[in-house]
């Protein structure tokens, strides 16, 4: 399948990107509540890490993180876990929240929502 983009929402591209699990408590039962604030701290700068680079790499543009715990959860492993997901596109619907956010904020001129859109597109621009 060639990449292209006939419309905003309907994105192709080839079956490519980055897929990482990771582990984020040595205990079976345990999960993000049961993280002191040392090391949720350390596993958001682990996570950190990654974003930036994911971010570095030319062919990702967008990437997500899941926390999975259980079954009921979607996890496939029952051990609490999450997964980083670099792809090569911005989701639509991302696209479309960007493109609102930059109507409101030329709109109302409020700095806020300048900000959030800023950000934005800077996280979409890399």
């Amino acid at each position: 399948m060639r990449a292209g983009y006939a419309h905003p929402h309907d994105v192709e591209a080839e079956a490519s990107g980055i897929h990482e699990v990771f582990v984020y408590t040595p205990d079976h039962n345990g999960g993000l509540h049961s993280l002191s604030d040392v090391d949720a701290a350390d596993m958001m700068r682990v996570l950190q890490r990654r974003f930036q680079e994911h971010a570095s790499a030319t062919n990702l543009r967008f990437t997500q993180a899941i926390i999975n715990h259980g079954r009921e959860a979607g996890a496939s492993l029952a051990h609490p876990h999450g997964q980083l997901l670099g792809i090569p596109f911005v989701p639509g619907e991302l696209m479309v929240s960007a493109m609102t956010l930059e109507n409101y904020a030329k709109f109302f001129s409020d700095p806020y929502y300048q900000e959030v859109l800023l950000t934005t597109l800077r996280v979409s621009a890399l």
